[in-house]
């Protein structure tokens, strides 16, 4: 057996076990959703049922018989369009209340660990190094704690991927790749679209001041919102009229800036503590339900590392052995 392939059994073991850690049995069971508790996991749910019970319509991603007012795209719920529609497409085959919620617990948790790695690997060439490092964004807390709120919002490995891309892709098919990951991240959660946007569009500005190549640099970020807008134009983004689509909570679900340090994640009327180590920050309770972001007690002594190896070697730092142009 090839290291490639005992590198992704034993991240999938890894990723089985953390999925069923948290839904025990449940994580067999595609048709059981008893641990499914939450207020926005709920409605999720209910917006995948609606959506797998109804006709194709076009934009594809239509769900109007969600709700009055809420029935517009699945992409505007939390039940990963992607997944929505793939397995809405094979509904004769699946059982009654089939769900794919804890099929996409392991998926965030396998992506999450073996990217992590694949990334590490790429610079270190160090596998036991690289398997160690992977372990801290298995468990992250950051993740962890939305998982279980938000499922969507767990795919932090579409990041992860990003800068995969960035560091170990051939420059020709750099584009193609970004392309490709940010439509894909436009049916899972668009926050993170907008945070892959925005790395792109860091890389490319540093490649526009390296190369001073201003026709690529347009190009390439043309191109890929032109494929991104007509994504979601395909899949029911622009469905829903302007007045509804202005935001709310400003100030309110807001993210304190202790948060990286603070190990209480409030899921409204229950405490979640991260830590056996550093102590609680108290918090206003609901306030900051949304701005839970401790990195964890190693996380923390990794940042700081980090901090003090970065101002130490400053002068030693060469971007371009680690990026690819």
């Amino acid at each position: 057996m090839t290291e490639k392939k005992i590198i992704i059994i034993i991240y999938s073991i890894l990723a089985a076990y953390c999925s069923y850690f948290i839904l025990g049995n449940s994580f067999f069971l595609f048709t059981d959703n008893s641990w499914i508790n939450s207020i926005d996991m709920v409605q999720d749910l209910v917006s995948w049922n609606f959506f797998n019970d109804d006709i194709w319509r076009f934009p594809i991603g239509m769900n109007p018989n969600y709700g009055l007012d809420i029935g517009n795209s699945i992409v505007f719920t939390g039940s990963i369009a992607v997944f929505a529609i793939l397995f809405k497409l094979i509904n004769f085959t699946l059982p009654e209340n089939f769900h794919y919620f804890n099929l996409w617990f392991f998926i965030c948790f396998f992506l999450q660990s073996f990217v992590a790695y694949k990334i590490l690997h790429h610079l270190t060439k160090n596998s036991l190094y690289s398997f160690l490092g992977s372990l801290f964004f298995l468990i992250s807390p950051i993740m962890i704690g939305r998982l279980i709120m938000h499922m969507t919002l767990a795919a932090h490995w579409l990041i992860l991927l990003g800068f995969f891309i960035e560091i170990s892709s051939p420059k020709k098919d750099k584009l193609k790749y970004w392309i490709i990951l940010i439509s894909l991240s436009s049916l899972i959660h668009f926050y993170l679209t907008i945070i892959l946007l925005g790395i792109f569009f860091i890389f490319s500005f540093n490649n526009l001041i390296q190369f001073k190549n201003i026709k690529e640099f347009l190009f390439d970020n043309f191109l890929n919102l032109l494929i991104l807008i007509l994504v979601m134009y395909i899949f029911g983004y622009f469905k829903v009229p302007l007045t509804d689509s202005m935001g709310t909570g400003y100030g309110f679900w807001k993210l304190n800036l202790a948060s990286i340090f603070n190990p209480l994640q409030n899921i409204g009327e229950a405490n979640i503590e991260w830590s056996n180590i550093l102590p609680s920050i108290p918090m206003k309770v609901g306030e900051e339900i949304e701005g839970f972001n401790y990195l964890g007690f190693g996380g923390i002594i990794l940042l700081i590392s980090l901090i003090i190896l970065s101002i130490y070697n400053i002068k030693k730092i060469n971007l371009n052995k680690i990026l690819p142009y």
